[in-house]
């Protein structure tokens, strides 16, 4: 994929299938000599190893300016920085998520134990009515016995 490719671009796409015979592939370049420029290219080929298919290639879109190469170069860079961001956010969000779930656990054990103390509070309450009444009547038994012994 050359930058220089002026003489072999063609956007009337006139080219079906590549010197194998087989329909061809039309693919997207994202380098940053041209990013974002479609060509078509044999489905087989691969440019790493040039083992298979041909190596059948021919640019669909005109080459683009330096302005313009800069601005989608840019944005492309903009563009991975705010997925790599979201990713960010979405691991705070999970991590949040789980610290959010163990502390509703943790509130629903603190709220039961509230409950709990709150009706052992209110058996203590009555407990203590009831020796406040048999405190009461034995006072009031002990000076009944010593009117009758001081008489």
């Amino acid at each position: 994929m050359s930058s220089n490719s002026s003489n072999s671009t063609n956007n009337s796409f006139t080219f079906r299938v590549c010197k194998c015979g087989i329909p061809v592939a039309t693919k997207t370049s994202w380098t940053t000599q041209n990013p974002g420029r479609r060509f078509v290219t044999c489905k087989f080929y691969n440019p790493d190893s040039m083992m298979s298919g041909c190596n059948f290639f021919r640019w669909i879109d005109d080459d683009m300016t330096n302005w313009q190469r800069h601005v989608i170069n840019r944005l492309v860079m903009e563009n991975k920085c705010l997925k790599n961001e979201v990713r960010r956010q979405d691991r705070g969000i999970d991590e949040n998520s789980s610290d959010h779930e163990a502390m509703e656990v943790y509130v629903e054990k603190l709220e039961n134990k509230c409950n709990m103390l709150t009706n052992e509070v209110e058996v203590l309450k009555s407990e203590k009515k009831r020796v406040k009444l048999v405190l009461g009547c034995v006072i009031f038994l002990l000076f009944i016995v010593y009117g009758k012994l001081g008489m």
